[in-house]
């Protein structure tokens, strides 16, 4: 039971909880305003002032649903409320319109449609089962017994505007039903892209992250392997990072490699993959690309960011990088991390000369 209990503030649309809230609301605007309608209808047909009644109190019934759904947050007590607004009604008036011969009975079919659709599968099966005992009860009272209360039998424009209300009931809830599912779905959907996107990709700087590089360089190398490619692999740290951060701040330090994560991006190729290796490093895979053309890529790319400045809360500014450099060769079986090292080690040779230079492996 308490597991229905529901915080507002943690419901979304995406929730089970969420989508039924607004299909709560939809059943009950539609009790409230069934019932008025056959206050109405009645009041027209000159039937008995207890008959307007029921249908008055039904629909305060139903009313007090959005009460319990927005003071005690309970959505499957609100949805029994709502529910039994409906039985209140029907109950009532097939008795005194003709038991089992009454056009009222065919309500029975539509609450545990309504109660499924407000409540789940747990509530359409306790109204289900509720109603069927409920059409056994009627049927053993008017055909077994032979008592009858009827007091205003149900004539062809009762059963007309029973079966029609009834029909168009279940189409609106089932229509209406279909588009919340269809429209969390579709929320799902978004969800589950973003998570995707931040499953991959280094929140800070939008370059692929780590586990994303690992995962597709290794699956890159494999197939090299196979066609005889070569592949290179580039290190990249950012000259005096601490300086940076020391003397403009972290945030700008950030902003820094936000900026040259762009530039990078905006300045490889199509096929080829850059990552957030960590703190102020970054890796790039270049596939099917020899050693002189790595070193190409690479020299080109450390003299753009050499030359561009970088916007920062500080006005623009600029850095350097030192880049290392190693390739597998056609046919030569690396492993992923032995090539990595290999760059790793040029890219510290590369700071050793002087900084802001490319130096590519043994």
């Amino acid at each position: 039971m308490f597991s229905n209990f529901t915080d507002p503030l943690l419901i979304d649309e995406t929730s089970y909880q969420g989508s039924l809230t607004k299909l709560i609301r939809f059943g009950v605007f539609f009790s409230i305003g069934t019932n008025l309608f056959f206050a109405f209808f009645y009041s027209l047909r000159g039937y008995p002032a207890v008959m307007i009644w029921v249908c008055i109190i039904a629909a305060g019934i139903a009313a007090t649903s959005l009460a319990i759904q927005h003071f005690l947050h309970h959505n499957w007590l609100a949805a029994q409320a709502a529910t039994f607004s409906i039985y209140f009604t029907v109950l009532p008036f097939t008795m005194i319109t003709g038991g089992i011969h009454s056009s009222s009975i065919l309500w029975m079919v539509f609450i545990p449609i309504a109660a499924t659709v407000m409540s789940g599968s747990g509530g359409g099966l306790l109204w289900g089962g509720i109603c069927i005992f409920t059409v056994i009860c009627f049927y053993v009272l008017n055909e077994v017994l032979g008592i009858d209360y009827t007091v205003i039998a149900s004539t062809g424009t009762d059963r007309l505007v029973d079966l029609l209300t009834v029909s168009l009931s279940a189409l609106a809830a089932s229509q209406f039903n279909e588009r919340r599912k269809v429209h969390v779905i579709r929320q799902l959907q978004k969800i589950r892209k973003k998570l995707q996107h931040l499953a991959i990709v280094d929140p800070l700087t939008n370059a692929y992250n780590r586990r994303y590089f690992f995962n597709h360089a290794q699956i890159q190398l494999a197939r090299a392997g196979i066609t005889g490619h070569s592949n290179a692999v580039v290190l990249i740290d950012v000259d005096h990072f601490k300086n940076i951060n020391d003397s403009y701040g972290h945030l700008i330090g950030d902003q820094m490699l936000m900026g040259l994560a762009a530039i990078c991006q905006e300045n490889l190729r199509g096929c080829d993959l850059l990552a957030r290796f960590g703190g102020e490093e970054f890796i790039i895979l270049l596939p099917h690309t020899e050693l002189e053309e790595a070193e190409q890529i690479a020299n080109r790319l450390r003299t753009i960011i050499d030359q561009e400045k970088i916007p920062t809360d500080k006005g623009p500014l600029s850095l350097t990088v030192s880049m290392g450099v190693a390739v597998s060769g056609p046919g030569e079986v690396l492993d992923l991390y032995e090539l990595i090292i290999r760059a790793d080690q040029a890219m510290y040779r590369a700071k050793g000369a002087g900084r802001n230079r490319v130096v590519s492996a043994d």
